[in-house]
């Protein structure tokens, strides 16, 4: 069968996006040291986050730095690893990049929205409205085919979640950013109707996944996403 997009195997899952993928200014290298989980489950609101997409860091007429600016930006979203967490949900925001800028923060807050819903989505098994709100194109056409082979498989998943942001980037065009995680996929499990584990070992690692997003009216979307081997990072 096919397992919805954010767990799955680098087999089963589908790489999109190519075209977009050559732009990411930064490839996923490595993963930081992760912290448990708590906190709040609601994504918080971005204070002082910009109306339109911003490469971040600019200079003044005078060729100073502005990155001052751009850190103060950073600090009034409130955004940390522990309240983009959700312990009610079993998923966990293991860490973040330091000194995102307002417009950095709102793509993260965007990704973040997009895989807690896709996990609690595979989890509870009652539909996959807030996943269409937080997706798009290729990303929402895969994760949905999974989760409808799932839910007529009579399969949830099980277990908790963990994911590690390394790098928020903004592309050059203003309307695309990527966001690369390490995703941990070692404490979930399939599980059939009848309780049973069902989970294939190959999907029991950690995975280094890049997400596109693409900016849409005022907000985010997840658009497309590619995954490396296991245990990478």
């Amino acid at each position: 069968m096919s397992y919805p997009a954010r767990f799955s195997s680098s087999g089963r899952r589908v790489v999109v996006g190519l075209t977009v993928l050559v732009m990411v200014a930064s490839g996923v290298s490595g993963c930081g040291a992760g912290g448990g989980a708590s906190g709040g489950s609601t994504v918080p609101a971005l204070e002082g986050a910009s109306g339109s997409a911003s490469a971040g860091v600019t200079s003044s007429d005078d060729g100073s730095s502005v990155e001052a600016s751009a850190d103060a930006s950073a600090v009034a979203t409130g955004l940390t690893a522990d309240s983009l967490s959700d312990p009610e949900a079993e998923y966990a925001v293991a860490s973040i990049p330091e000194g995102l800028d307002a417009t950095q923060s709102e793509v993260l807050s965007a990704f973040v929205a997009y895989d807690r819903a896709s996990w609690k989505a595979v989890r509870d098994m009652d539909g996959t409205g807030e996943v269409e709100a937080a997706a798009t194109g290729q990303e929402l056409a895969d994760f949905t085919k999974g989760y409808q082979d799932q839910e007529a498989e009579g399969q949830h998943i099980e277990g908790s979640s963990s994911v590690e942001v390394l790098a928020v980037d903004l592309m050059p065009d203003n309307i695309t950013a990527s966001v690369g995680v390490c995703n941990d996929q070692t404490k979930a499990k399939v599980v059939s109707a009848s309780g049973a584990d069902q989970t294939p070992e190959d999907i029991l690692h950690r995975f280094p996944i890049t997400f596109i997003l693409t900016r849409e009216g005022s907000g985010w979307k997840v658009a497309s996403s590619s995954q490396e081997g296991p245990d990478q990072c």
